[in-house]
Protein backbone atom coordinates (compact mmCIF):
# COMPACT_ATOMS: atom_id res chain seq x y z
CA UNK A 1 0.00 0.00 0.00
CA UNK A 2 3.06 2.39 0.80
CA UNK A 3 4.60 1.88 -2.49
CA UNK A 4 1.44 2.18 -4.61
CA UNK A 5 0.83 5.65 -2.73
CA UNK A 6 4.36 6.32 -3.27
CA UNK A 7 3.81 5.61 -6.74
CA UNK A 8 0.82 7.63 -7.18
CA UNK A 9 2.51 10.86 -5.32
CA UNK A 10 5.43 10.80 -7.45
CA UNK A 11 3.16 10.15 -10.65
CA UNK A 12 1.26 13.15 -10.04
CA UNK A 13 4.30 15.30 -10.99
CA UNK A 14 6.51 12.81 -12.39
CA UNK A 15 9.21 14.80 -14.43
CA UNK A 16 12.06 13.86 -16.58
CA UNK A 17 13.84 13.29 -14.43
CA UNK A 18 11.38 12.55 -11.95
CA UNK A 19 11.36 15.08 -8.88
CA UNK A 20 13.63 13.00 -6.41
CA UNK A 21 15.82 11.33 -8.60
CA UNK A 22 18.82 13.03 -6.34
CA UNK A 23 17.60 11.18 -3.12
CA UNK A 24 16.63 8.32 -4.92
CA UNK A 25 19.81 7.48 -6.73
CA UNK A 26 21.51 7.84 -3.60
CA UNK A 27 19.44 5.61 -1.56
CA UNK A 28 19.78 2.99 -4.05
CA UNK A 29 23.49 3.32 -3.90
CA UNK A 30 23.70 2.67 -0.27
CA UNK A 31 20.98 0.58 -0.03
CA UNK A 32 20.80 -1.04 -2.72
CA UNK A 33 18.22 -3.67 -1.87
CA UNK A 34 15.76 -0.36 -1.57
CA UNK A 35 12.49 -0.70 -3.77
CA UNK A 36 11.24 2.78 -4.40
CA UNK A 37 8.81 3.83 -6.84
CA UNK A 38 11.38 4.74 -9.25
CA UNK A 39 14.37 2.44 -8.41
CA UNK A 40 14.05 0.43 -11.68
CA UNK A 41 14.14 3.83 -13.55
CA UNK A 42 17.33 4.69 -12.15
CA UNK A 43 18.99 1.33 -12.77
CA UNK A 44 18.21 1.37 -16.22
CA UNK A 45 20.31 4.59 -16.54
CA UNK A 46 22.93 4.60 -18.86
CA UNK A 47 26.28 3.74 -16.24
CA UNK A 48 24.58 3.63 -13.60
CA UNK A 49 26.33 0.21 -12.59
CA UNK A 50 29.39 2.37 -13.12
CA UNK A 51 28.62 4.98 -10.86
CA UNK A 52 27.47 1.68 -8.31
CA UNK A 53 31.26 0.26 -8.57
CA UNK A 54 32.42 3.78 -7.94
CA UNK A 55 30.61 4.02 -4.50
CA UNK A 56 31.71 0.32 -4.05
CA UNK A 57 35.38 2.02 -4.38
CA UNK A 58 35.35 4.78 -2.08
CA UNK A 59 33.61 7.69 -4.23
CA UNK A 60 30.65 9.30 -1.96
CA UNK A 61 27.51 8.57 -3.27
CA UNK A 62 26.11 12.02 -3.73
CA UNK A 63 29.69 12.20 -6.26
CA UNK A 64 28.84 9.24 -8.03
CA UNK A 65 25.14 10.05 -8.50
CA UNK A 66 26.62 13.78 -9.76
CA UNK A 67 28.75 11.30 -12.05
CA UNK A 68 25.45 9.55 -13.57
CA UNK A 69 23.88 13.04 -13.54
CA UNK A 70 20.91 12.19 -11.33
CA UNK A 71 22.09 14.72 -8.90
CA UNK A 72 23.14 18.48 -9.35
CA UNK A 73 26.71 19.41 -10.28
CA UNK A 74 26.45 22.93 -8.75
CA UNK A 75 25.47 22.38 -5.22
CA UNK A 76 26.53 25.86 -4.17
CA UNK A 77 24.75 29.28 -4.86
CA UNK A 78 26.05 31.87 -2.90
CA UNK A 79 30.01 32.30 -2.62
CA UNK A 80 32.01 34.26 0.06
CA UNK A 81 30.96 35.25 3.40
CA UNK A 82 27.67 35.62 4.49
CA UNK A 83 26.28 39.66 3.76
CA UNK A 84 24.69 40.15 7.38
CA UNK A 85 27.57 39.82 10.40
CA UNK A 86 25.07 38.24 12.23
CA UNK A 87 22.74 35.55 11.02
CA UNK A 88 19.81 37.27 12.39
CA UNK A 89 16.28 36.89 13.45
CA UNK A 90 13.41 39.10 14.94
CA UNK A 91 9.82 37.95 14.92
CA UNK A 92 7.14 39.17 16.91
CA UNK A 93 6.10 38.15 20.57
CA UNK A 94 3.35 36.26 21.06
CA UNK A 95 0.47 38.34 20.90
CA UNK A 96 -0.87 38.05 24.33
CA UNK A 97 2.41 38.99 26.24
CA UNK A 98 2.39 42.80 24.81
CA UNK A 99 2.64 44.78 21.36
CA UNK A 100 6.03 45.85 22.69
CA UNK A 101 7.52 42.39 22.76
CA UNK A 102 9.77 41.04 20.22
CA UNK A 103 11.72 37.78 19.89
CA UNK A 104 15.21 38.75 18.67
CA UNK A 105 17.68 35.38 17.39
CA UNK A 106 20.96 34.32 16.58
CA UNK A 107 21.78 31.12 14.49
CA UNK A 108 25.68 30.71 14.76
CA UNK A 109 27.58 27.72 13.75
CA UNK A 110 28.15 25.28 17.00
CA UNK A 111 31.84 25.27 17.24
CA UNK A 112 31.57 29.10 17.45
CA UNK A 113 28.25 30.00 19.04
CA UNK A 114 27.53 34.07 19.07
CA UNK A 115 27.25 34.61 23.04
CA UNK A 116 25.55 38.18 24.43
CA UNK A 117 24.43 38.84 27.74
CA UNK A 118 21.15 39.85 26.38
CA UNK A 119 20.26 35.64 25.48
CA UNK A 120 18.05 34.17 27.90
CA UNK A 121 18.31 30.74 25.54
CA UNK A 122 21.61 29.63 24.19
CA UNK A 123 21.93 26.20 22.85
CA UNK A 124 22.98 24.21 19.72
CA UNK A 125 20.37 22.86 18.04
CA UNK A 126 18.85 19.44 19.20
CA UNK A 127 18.10 16.28 17.35
CA UNK A 128 18.38 17.94 13.31
CA UNK A 129 21.18 20.22 12.06
CA UNK A 130 23.16 20.22 15.08
CA UNK A 131 26.06 22.17 13.56
CA UNK A 132 23.62 25.04 14.30
CA UNK A 133 23.52 26.94 17.39
CA UNK A 134 20.46 28.48 18.86
CA UNK A 135 21.11 31.87 20.81
CA UNK A 136 17.58 33.76 21.63
CA UNK A 137 15.93 36.25 23.84
CA UNK A 138 12.30 37.97 24.51
CA UNK A 139 12.94 41.48 24.83
CA UNK A 140 10.65 44.58 25.05
CA UNK A 141 11.21 47.31 22.12
CA UNK A 142 10.20 50.98 21.76
CA UNK A 143 7.46 50.61 18.77
CA UNK A 144 6.78 53.27 16.26
CA UNK A 145 10.69 54.31 15.83
CA UNK A 146 13.59 52.84 14.87
CA UNK A 147 15.62 51.32 18.35
CA UNK A 148 18.96 50.68 18.32
CA UNK A 149 21.25 47.81 20.46
CA UNK A 150 24.10 45.87 20.07
CA UNK A 151 24.51 42.27 19.82
CA UNK A 152 28.24 40.64 20.08
CA UNK A 153 29.55 44.28 18.81
CA UNK A 154 27.19 44.70 16.26
CA UNK A 155 24.56 47.33 16.01
CA UNK A 156 21.06 46.13 14.91
CA UNK A 157 18.31 48.62 14.50
CA UNK A 158 14.92 47.45 14.67
CA UNK A 159 11.77 49.15 13.74
CA UNK A 160 8.09 47.58 14.66
CA UNK A 161 5.29 49.83 13.00
CA UNK A 162 2.80 51.93 15.93
CA UNK A 163 0.43 49.50 16.67
CA UNK A 164 -2.92 50.22 14.77
CA UNK A 165 -0.84 51.89 12.25
CA UNK A 166 -0.38 50.50 8.53
CA UNK A 167 2.51 48.17 8.03
CA UNK A 168 3.86 46.12 4.57
CA UNK A 169 5.02 43.16 3.80
CA UNK A 170 5.97 40.18 1.33
CA UNK A 171 4.65 36.79 2.36
CA UNK A 172 5.48 33.80 -0.21
CA UNK A 173 5.32 30.16 0.10
CA UNK A 174 7.44 27.21 -1.12
CA UNK A 175 10.06 29.06 -2.27
CA UNK A 176 13.04 26.48 -4.05
CA UNK A 177 16.41 27.13 -5.93
CA UNK A 178 18.18 23.63 -5.60
CA UNK A 179 17.38 20.27 -6.46
CA UNK A 180 19.47 18.92 -4.14
CA UNK A 181 16.65 16.70 -2.41
CA UNK A 182 13.81 17.53 -4.65
CA UNK A 183 13.84 18.70 -7.99
CA UNK A 184 13.29 22.24 -8.43
CA UNK A 185 11.48 22.73 -12.25
CA UNK A 186 12.23 26.27 -12.57
CA UNK A 187 14.78 27.02 -9.88
CA UNK A 188 17.78 27.91 -13.17
CA UNK A 189 14.88 29.13 -15.26
CA UNK A 190 13.75 31.34 -13.29
CA UNK A 191 16.81 32.34 -11.49
CA UNK A 192 14.90 32.56 -7.75
CA UNK A 193 17.96 32.16 -5.97
CA UNK A 194 19.54 35.68 -6.85
CA UNK A 195 16.21 37.03 -8.18
CA UNK A 196 14.29 36.80 -4.51
CA UNK A 197 17.46 37.10 -2.52
CA UNK A 198 18.22 40.54 -4.44
CA UNK A 199 14.32 41.51 -4.23
CA UNK A 200 14.06 41.09 -0.94
CA UNK A 201 17.41 43.14 0.07
CA UNK A 202 16.16 45.85 -1.95
CA UNK A 203 12.70 45.85 -0.69
CA UNK A 204 13.70 45.78 2.80
CA UNK A 205 16.85 48.19 2.80
CA UNK A 206 13.86 50.56 0.97
CA UNK A 207 11.95 51.37 4.22
CA UNK A 208 9.07 50.86 3.19
CA UNK A 209 8.30 47.33 4.12
CA UNK A 210 8.18 45.90 7.22
CA UNK A 211 8.24 42.30 7.41
CA UNK A 212 8.59 39.07 5.25
CA UNK A 213 7.09 35.73 5.50
CA UNK A 214 7.70 32.28 4.16
CA UNK A 215 4.77 29.70 4.09
CA UNK A 216 6.01 26.46 4.12
CA UNK A 217 8.07 24.25 2.09
CA UNK A 218 10.79 26.38 3.12
CA UNK A 219 13.71 25.47 0.38
CA UNK A 220 13.08 21.86 0.65
CA UNK A 221 15.78 20.95 3.14
CA UNK A 222 16.77 17.85 4.48
CA UNK A 223 20.07 19.11 6.40
CA UNK A 224 19.96 23.07 6.46
CA UNK A 225 22.43 23.48 3.88
CA UNK A 226 20.32 24.95 1.20
CA UNK A 227 18.76 27.02 3.94
CA UNK A 228 22.10 28.48 4.69
CA UNK A 229 22.73 29.29 1.69
CA UNK A 230 19.91 31.82 1.29
CA UNK A 231 19.94 33.10 4.41
CA UNK A 232 23.84 34.09 3.80
CA UNK A 233 22.75 36.02 0.89
CA UNK A 234 20.34 38.81 2.85
CA UNK A 235 21.78 42.03 4.09
CA UNK A 236 21.45 42.53 7.96
CA UNK A 237 18.42 45.42 7.27
CA UNK A 238 16.77 42.26 5.87
CA UNK A 239 17.56 40.44 8.93
CA UNK A 240 16.42 42.72 10.87
CA UNK A 241 13.07 43.16 9.63
CA UNK A 242 10.53 40.82 11.11
CA UNK A 243 9.90 37.60 9.65
CA UNK A 244 7.34 34.94 10.36
CA UNK A 245 7.21 31.44 9.11
CA UNK A 246 5.11 28.28 9.04
CA UNK A 247 5.94 24.75 8.19
CA UNK A 248 4.73 22.87 5.31
CA UNK A 249 5.05 18.88 4.12
CA UNK A 250 8.89 19.09 3.34
CA UNK A 251 9.57 20.94 6.11
CA UNK A 252 8.49 17.72 8.29
CA UNK A 253 9.52 14.90 5.77
CA UNK A 254 12.06 16.00 2.66
CA UNK A 255 10.40 14.05 0.16
CA UNK A 256 6.56 15.41 0.95
CA UNK A 257 5.00 13.28 2.90
CA UNK A 258 4.45 10.45 5.62
CA UNK A 259 4.39 7.74 3.70
CA UNK A 260 7.76 9.01 1.71
CA UNK A 261 9.48 9.69 5.36
CA UNK A 262 13.07 8.86 5.80
CA UNK A 263 14.96 8.55 9.42
CA UNK A 264 17.51 11.35 8.37
CA UNK A 265 14.45 13.73 7.53
CA UNK A 266 14.10 16.77 10.21
CA UNK A 267 10.10 16.26 11.56
CA UNK A 268 10.14 20.17 11.65
CA UNK A 269 13.18 20.23 13.73
CA UNK A 270 15.51 22.29 11.89
CA UNK A 271 12.14 24.45 11.20
CA UNK A 272 11.68 25.24 14.96
CA UNK A 273 15.01 26.02 15.95
CA UNK A 274 16.31 28.15 12.26
CA UNK A 275 12.78 29.97 12.38
CA UNK A 276 12.80 30.65 15.93
CA UNK A 277 9.20 32.38 17.00
CA UNK A 278 7.15 32.82 20.13
CA UNK A 279 4.85 30.29 19.79
CA UNK A 280 2.12 29.35 22.46
CA UNK A 281 4.52 26.90 23.80
CA UNK A 282 6.75 29.65 25.17
CA UNK A 283 5.60 28.91 28.56
CA UNK A 284 8.36 30.92 29.71
CA UNK A 285 11.58 32.86 27.91
CA UNK A 286 14.28 30.21 28.58
CA UNK A 287 12.31 27.06 27.35
CA UNK A 288 10.38 28.79 24.39
CA UNK A 289 10.55 25.69 22.49
CA UNK A 290 9.08 21.92 23.47
CA UNK A 291 12.21 19.94 21.55
CA UNK A 292 11.16 16.85 24.22
CA UNK A 293 9.78 14.71 21.58
CA UNK A 294 12.60 12.22 19.76
CA UNK A 295 12.09 12.62 16.02
CA UNK A 296 13.83 9.08 15.54
CA UNK A 297 10.88 7.48 16.32
CA UNK A 298 9.17 9.28 13.23
CA UNK A 299 7.35 11.69 15.28
CA UNK A 300 6.59 15.47 14.99
CA UNK A 301 6.65 18.07 17.72
CA UNK A 302 4.42 19.42 20.16
CA UNK A 303 1.70 21.27 17.95
CA UNK A 304 2.03 24.39 20.33
CA UNK A 305 5.48 24.79 18.48
CA UNK A 306 3.71 25.63 15.42
CA UNK A 307 1.23 27.94 16.21
CA UNK A 308 1.65 31.74 16.84
CA UNK A 309 -0.39 34.66 16.94
CA UNK A 310 0.83 38.84 16.92
CA UNK A 311 0.35 41.93 15.13
CA UNK A 312 2.22 43.90 12.88
CA UNK A 313 0.70 47.75 13.11
CA UNK A 314 -3.12 47.26 12.03
CA UNK A 315 -2.99 43.70 10.60
CA UNK A 316 -3.23 40.39 13.20
CA UNK A 317 -1.44 37.01 12.23
CA UNK A 318 -2.23 33.41 13.42
CA UNK A 319 -0.04 31.00 12.28
CA UNK A 320 -0.30 27.03 12.44
CA UNK A 321 0.79 23.67 11.61
CA UNK A 322 -1.52 21.32 9.53
CA UNK A 323 0.46 18.42 9.93
CA UNK A 324 -1.21 18.68 13.81
CA UNK A 325 -5.05 17.55 14.60
CA UNK A 326 -7.74 20.18 15.02
CA UNK A 327 -8.21 18.78 18.37
CA UNK A 328 -4.92 19.90 19.29
CA UNK A 329 -4.95 22.95 17.46
CA UNK A 330 -8.73 24.20 18.65
CA UNK A 331 -7.44 25.45 22.03
CA UNK A 332 -4.51 27.74 20.44
CA UNK A 333 -7.26 29.08 18.13
CA UNK A 334 -9.41 29.83 20.95
CA UNK A 335 -6.49 32.14 22.33
CA UNK A 336 -5.91 33.60 19.41
CA UNK A 337 -9.28 34.70 18.82
CA UNK A 338 -9.79 35.78 22.70
CA UNK A 339 -6.82 37.67 21.95
CA UNK A 340 -7.59 39.54 18.47
CA UNK A 341 -10.76 40.66 20.63
CA UNK A 342 -8.96 42.23 22.63
CA UNK A 343 -6.38 43.34 20.35
CA UNK A 344 -8.58 45.06 17.91
CA UNK A 345 -6.54 44.75 14.53
CA UNK A 346 -7.96 45.89 11.59
CA UNK A 347 -7.55 42.84 9.47
CA UNK A 348 -6.19 39.32 10.70
CA UNK A 349 -4.70 36.52 8.35
CA UNK A 350 -4.76 32.90 8.77
CA UNK A 351 -1.64 31.67 7.28
CA UNK A 352 -0.43 27.92 6.91
CA UNK A 353 0.75 25.74 4.12
CA UNK A 354 -1.91 23.01 3.12
CA UNK A 355 -4.43 24.38 0.75
CA UNK A 356 -6.05 20.61 0.13
CA UNK A 357 -5.91 17.89 2.72
CA UNK A 358 -3.56 15.57 1.36
CA UNK A 359 0.14 14.44 2.03
CA UNK A 360 0.56 14.74 5.78
CA UNK A 361 -2.11 17.54 6.15
CA UNK A 362 -5.02 16.40 8.81
CA UNK A 363 -8.59 16.18 8.32
CA UNK A 364 -9.88 20.00 8.54
CA UNK A 365 -6.47 21.31 8.76
CA UNK A 366 -6.10 22.73 5.12
CA UNK A 367 -5.87 26.47 5.35
CA UNK A 368 -9.19 26.93 3.77
CA UNK A 369 -10.90 24.56 6.27
CA UNK A 370 -9.09 26.08 9.31
CA UNK A 371 -9.90 29.50 8.26
CA UNK A 372 -13.56 28.25 8.63
CA UNK A 373 -12.90 26.71 12.07
CA UNK A 374 -11.25 29.77 13.21
CA UNK A 375 -13.97 32.35 12.22
CA UNK A 376 -16.40 30.74 14.04
CA UNK A 377 -14.59 31.32 17.82
CA UNK A 378 -15.39 34.39 19.95
CA UNK A 379 -13.25 37.53 19.10
CA UNK A 380 -13.17 36.09 15.26
CA UNK A 381 -16.66 35.45 14.67
CA UNK A 382 -17.25 39.52 14.13
CA UNK A 383 -14.49 39.89 11.79
CA UNK A 384 -16.85 39.39 8.53
CA UNK A 385 -14.41 40.22 5.43
CA UNK A 386 -11.69 41.50 7.46
CA UNK A 387 -10.87 37.62 7.96
CA UNK A 388 -8.79 36.68 5.19
CA UNK A 389 -6.25 33.62 5.03
CA UNK A 390 -3.07 32.70 2.45
CA UNK A 391 -1.21 29.37 1.71
CA UNK A 392 1.10 27.51 -0.28
CA UNK A 393 0.90 23.85 -1.56
CA UNK A 394 -0.06 23.92 -4.88
CA UNK A 395 2.63 26.14 -6.89
CA UNK A 396 0.27 29.00 -7.96
CA UNK A 397 0.36 32.70 -7.05
CA UNK A 398 -3.72 33.59 -7.42
CA UNK A 399 -6.38 34.76 -5.51
CA UNK A 400 -8.40 31.72 -4.69
CA UNK A 401 -11.65 32.80 -3.14
CA UNK A 402 -13.58 35.71 -3.15
CA UNK A 403 -16.44 36.81 -0.54
CA UNK A 404 -18.88 39.20 -1.93
CA UNK A 405 -16.51 40.22 -4.26
CA UNK A 406 -13.76 40.76 -2.32
CA UNK A 407 -10.43 38.71 -2.16
CA UNK A 408 -10.51 36.32 0.94
CA UNK A 409 -7.92 33.72 0.24
CA UNK A 410 -4.51 34.12 -1.67
CA UNK A 411 -1.86 31.32 -2.75
CA UNK A 412 1.35 32.61 -2.64
CA UNK A 413 3.04 29.16 -3.66
CA UNK A 414 4.39 29.95 -7.16
CA UNK A 415 8.30 30.72 -6.52
CA UNK A 416 10.30 27.92 -8.71
CA UNK A 417 8.72 24.85 -8.47
CA UNK A 418 6.29 23.18 -11.22
CA UNK A 419 2.54 24.01 -11.05
CA UNK A 420 1.27 27.21 -12.58
CA UNK A 421 4.48 28.22 -13.70
CA UNK A 422 4.23 31.86 -12.60
CA UNK A 423 6.99 33.53 -10.19
CA UNK A 424 6.43 36.59 -8.42
CA UNK A 425 6.74 38.52 -5.07
CA UNK A 426 2.86 39.27 -2.90
CA UNK A 427 2.94 42.61 -0.87
CA UNK A 428 0.41 43.41 1.82
CA UNK A 429 -0.05 47.06 2.62
CA UNK A 430 -2.46 48.25 5.33
CA UNK A 431 -1.68 51.83 5.05
CA UNK A 432 -4.09 54.25 4.84
CA UNK A 433 -7.20 52.88 5.75
CA UNK A 434 -7.05 50.37 2.85
CA UNK A 435 -5.85 46.58 3.01
CA UNK A 436 -4.26 45.89 -0.35
CA UNK A 437 -2.60 42.71 -2.26
CA UNK A 438 -0.38 43.29 -4.41
CA UNK A 439 1.42 41.16 -6.79
CA UNK A 440 4.46 41.99 -8.57
CA UNK A 441 4.98 39.34 -11.35
CA UNK A 442 8.51 37.93 -12.44
CA UNK A 443 8.12 35.05 -14.99
CA UNK A 444 5.80 32.92 -16.07
CA UNK A 445 6.14 30.52 -19.36
CA UNK A 446 5.93 32.77 -21.84
CA UNK A 447 7.32 36.13 -20.20
CA UNK A 448 9.97 37.48 -17.83
CA UNK A 449 9.72 41.16 -16.65
CA UNK A 450 12.43 40.86 -13.96
CA UNK A 451 15.18 43.36 -15.52
CA UNK A 452 11.65 45.55 -15.44
CA UNK A 453 10.60 45.00 -11.88
CA UNK A 454 14.48 45.37 -10.60
CA UNK A 455 15.53 48.57 -12.42
CA UNK A 456 12.57 50.04 -10.96
CA UNK A 457 13.40 49.25 -7.47
CA UNK A 458 16.27 49.72 -7.43
CA UNK A 459 16.01 53.01 -8.84
CA UNK A 460 12.82 54.08 -7.17
CA UNK A 461 11.27 51.94 -4.89
CA UNK A 462 8.38 49.16 -4.79
CA UNK A 463 6.01 52.09 -3.27
CA UNK A 464 6.88 54.00 -6.81
CA UNK A 465 6.32 50.75 -8.84
CA UNK A 466 3.00 50.06 -8.34
CA UNK A 467 2.12 50.26 -11.84
CA UNK A 468 3.92 47.07 -12.50
CA UNK A 469 1.84 44.78 -9.84
CA UNK A 470 -1.61 43.29 -10.66
CA UNK A 471 -4.11 44.45 -7.69
CA UNK A 472 -5.70 41.09 -6.00
CA UNK A 473 -6.89 43.06 -3.16
CA UNK A 474 -8.08 46.38 -2.25
CA UNK A 475 -10.42 46.71 0.81
CA UNK A 476 -11.74 49.78 3.03
CA UNK A 477 -10.67 48.41 6.51
CA UNK A 478 -10.79 51.72 8.73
Amino acid sequence: TTAAAAAAFEGTELQHPPKYLCDTCERLLTEPGLALPTSDLIRSLEGFDQAASAFKQGRSALAACQDLGACPRHLQHHFGAPKSPLNLRVTRGLGSKGYDRVRISVISNASQPVQDPLFTYSKQFAHRWTGHWLSSALVQVPTGRPHTLTIAGVNITINIPAENSGSRGIVIADPCFSSRWVGCTHGSSFKTFERLTTLLNLAMESGELDYWMILGDNFYDRTGEITSQFFDALSLTTLSKISAAVAGNHDFWVRGAPFLQAKEDQFGNGFLQYYPQDTTASKNDSHFIDLSVNPDKFDLPPSQNFVWYNKIGNVAYIGYSGAHTLLEATPEFEAACAWVEQSQPAAVFVVGHWNSEDLGCKHDMSVPHAWEQIKKFPGCDKLGNKLKYTMGHTHCNEVTQTVDGLATGFMVAGQGMSGCTNFGIPVVDSHNGTLKVLYYPIADSKTDVYDELHKCWSEKSPLQCTHLAKTWLQQPIA
